[in-house]
């Protein structure tokens, strides 16, 4: 924990002092820019995730990214001095009762000991440590994905995680950022309940309260580096965010979406399941333009291109496409690029599994078939939700067609079109719960803005009794024994099978695969690289160069 807890203090500081230089250059040139305590971190995490993916496209991500932000961290401290004296002033009162202080240290220490033990999710087994190792020891690499598949994601976290892993001081990675933004969100969310002080529910607290059902229900992940937990935690702020300002009915709406809307970007290069939420840009647009406030326009446009375009850069090198796996948005051909018929597999792949289709043969299933397998494999208390959500959703069309007819639409009533268009989203590709657990609980709390206290009590109790009844499990449960007190958890050391693979000079490299066949818990990670599940993939892969750096490419795309 000691480690872990040194790990996440030069994160920390990272992210607010890079939090303020966005402050004040957005602030220099525009009218609206992140101006509260939670805004800057939330900066900072996105300066830190845009900055280490730009370097990626140039260089590893290994210790002269780092020493390279330390400098831009030093510039930080220097230009921003006084507001970030006036902000730690602010830090240390923060005008909260010292009890709910005390509470969120406790959530600190349970999450500082969660991010110790071992990594339990399957996923960064099979290919989240891999894709961090990459850009840590090559960066963005061209082809990568003909090697394995899942290295094209491209999640910009595993690029976020290889900044903060200090491989390069510790002689090995820490990947414990997800615990950090765990302890962040539950301290926002706890620490800015409005119920503590109104004594009345109202719509945000409800999308505060999904914060701590989310963090329960992903709390054995949290010791992962994989990309769902950062990006759920920011969508639930981005959601807190925009209710709170709705339902207070705020004059500074340019500031609050115009920001909002930039997060939103910033999503979908974390996990492209939160394409749906971009459409949240189109209401601060339509303000500005409404306004006629170009300089904000223009500045949030570029502020949304700036976030977005090394995303894009790295799927490219990477893929060969601009999104991938989507292969429909074929704009490139170069030798690197994964095959048509490939990259359409993987979508095919994500979305069955996603309805719990894991044999191979009921991919292609109608929809009558998968859902009714879906609805089969779901737990109880999570169809209990679904049908509130029907149920809220039927409500949310009462309530547009009402606006429609009134030739109306606020901030809140667009807010409640984008959740169920996400919902929905969500439902007819891959509505498995781990990507959307926050939406099934988010569709009823965004509709409470539009009903009376007496709904809203209602549902807050309700979806406390959730909470309660997991956290009684987990505190029943939760083996603190395995917490490491100094340095986190490793990932195990298992043998690997080597396999041979020759450069563009006949030079062998070794590639691991796993032993028992694609059995993950003997799966090579770390301590042997690059590894990849099966022999097929090495197979059909060919060096493009010297050495790694050089790239990949499918054997066939050459006539081999």
């Amino acid at each position: 924990m000691i480690i872990t807890l040194v790990n996440w203090t030069w994160a920390f500081t990272s992210f607010f002092l890079t939090g303020m230089l966005v402050k004040k250059f957005i602030g220099t040139v525009s009218g609206w820019c992140p101006k509260k305590g939670d805004e800057i971190i939330v900066s900072g995490i996105i300066f830190c995730t845009v900055y280490s993916q730009t370097f990626s496209l140039f260089y590893k991500v290994g210790v002269l990214c780092t020493l390279t932000l330390v400098l831009i961290d030093a510039v930080a401290l220097v230009i921003c001095r006084k507001d970030i004296i006036k902000s730690i002033k602010r830090f240390s009162h923060p005008g909260i009762p010292m009890w709910r202080g005390f509470v969120c240290l406790v959530f600190g220490f349970f999450f500082l000991m969660a991010a110790t033990l071992k990594v339990e999710h399957v996923d960064s087994y099979l290919y989240h440590a891999q894709a961090i190792e990459w850009n840590e020891l090559y960066g963005a690499v061209k082809g990568l994905g003909n090697l394995h598949a899942r290295l094209a994601y491209n999640s910009s976290f595993f690029c976020l995680q290889a900044l903060f892993s200090l491989r390069g001081l510790m002689g090995r990675s820490l990947h414990v950022l997800n615990g950090l933004f765990c302890f962040l969100a539950s301290a926002y969310s706890f620490g800015t309940m409005k119920i503590f002080d109104t004594k009345r529910v109202c719509a945000s607290d409800l999308v505060r309260m999904i914060t701590f059902f989310y963090v329960l229900y992903t709390v054995g992940y949290i010791s992962s580096p994989c990309s769902d937990i950062l990006t759920l935690l920011i969508l639930i702020y981005v959601m807190t965010r925009w209710t709170e300002a709705a339902e207070e009915g705020r004059d500074d709406r340019l500031q609050n979406t115009a920001f909002l809307g930039v997060i939103t970007v910033y999503l979908v290069t974390l996990k492209l399941s939160a394409l749906p939420f971009v459409m949240l840009c189109l209401y601060p647009l339509y303000i500005f333009v409404k306004e006629r406030k170009w300089r904000g326009m223009i500045t949030m446009l570029l502020s949304g291109t700036l976030v977005i375009a090394p995303f894009f850069a790295r799927n490219i090198i990477q893929s060969g496409y601009l999104l991938y796996p989507f292969p429909g948005i074929d704009l490139f051909s170069f030798d690197w690029k994964i095959p048509a018929q490939k990259a359409a597999y993987e979508s095919k792949e994500i979305m069955a599994w996603g309805r719990g289709m894991t044999d191979k043969e009921l991919y292609d299933s109608g929809f009558s078939v998968w859902i009714h397998r879906w609805w089969q494999l779901l737990d109880s208390e999570y169809k209990l939700y679904i049908l509130i959500d029907l149920a809220a959703i039927v409500f949310d069309i009462s309530v547009l067609i009402g606006s429609i007819k009134k030739k109306y639409m606020d901030a809140g009533m667009f807010l409640v079109v984008v959740t169920v268009v996400a919902w929905s989203y969500w439902l007819f590709t891959a509505p498995i719960i781990r990507y959307g657990m926050p939406l099934v609980v988010l569709v009823p709390a965004v509709s409470m803005m539009y009903t009376d206290k007496g709904m809203r009590a209602c549902f807050a109790g309700l979806t406390g009794i959730f909470i309660a009844v997991m956290l009684f499990n987990l505190v029943s449960t939760y083996d603190t024994y395995n917490c490491k007190i100094i340095f986190p958890e490793d990932y195990p050391l298992n043998e690997g099978r080597e396999n041979e693979i020759l450069s563009a000079d006949g030079k062998e490299f070794i590639i691991y695969t796993p032993v028992k066949g694609a059995n993950l818990s003997e799966y090579p990670i770390y301590h042997q690289f690059p590894a990849v599940p099966l022999k097929s993939n090495i197979k059909e892969t060919e060096m493009r160069g010297k050495d790694f750096s050089d790239g990949f490419r499918y054997k066939s795309i050459t006539g081999e």
